[in-house]
């Protein structure tokens, strides 16, 4: 699967926290998961603007972020920075389709990892495939 990193982080030390917990000999939390991603799998979407949504479970930081390429779809025309949801938990990138493509959006994919909680832990990779009719 070939992938790329899209948008990236602004910020360095993305799992400093993590490692220092881990250090410590602390057990760090489990990692932020993706609960929905709007377009979801599967969906037909109207060609021209949308927005597309990430909602994790708790808060994000929000000075990085990995939407990525892969081999099972096109990547959209993409904004190079999303919006942050206030209570920081969900993520809304602006783009465009075409009528007839089909798209493959994923979350934390490959190395990049860049969608990291307040714990300084990675979210666990998601993905999403549409069309635009």
């Amino acid at each position: 699967m070939t992938m790329m990193m899209i948008a990236g982080m602004i910020g360095a030390g993305v799992t400093a926290a993590a490692m220092l917990a881990a250090s410590a000999g602390e057990t760090p939390a489990a990692p932020p998961r993706v609960l929905r991603i709007v377009p979801s799998s599967g969906a037909t979407v109207p060609a021209g603007p949308l927005e597309v949504t990430v909602t994790f479970d708790r808060p994000m930081r929000g000075d990085g972020w990995s939407f990525t390429t892969s081999d099972r779809g096109r990547y959209p025309r993409c904004a190079a920075v999303p919006r942050l949801s206030p209570d920081r938990r969900t993520f809304t990138l602006a783009c465009t389709v075409e009528a007839g493509g089909r798209y493959a959006i994923g979350i934390n994919g490959g190395r990049y990892r860049n969608f990291v909680g307040e714990n300084g832990m990675p979210a666990t990779a998601a993905q999403t495939m549409f069309r635009a009719r």
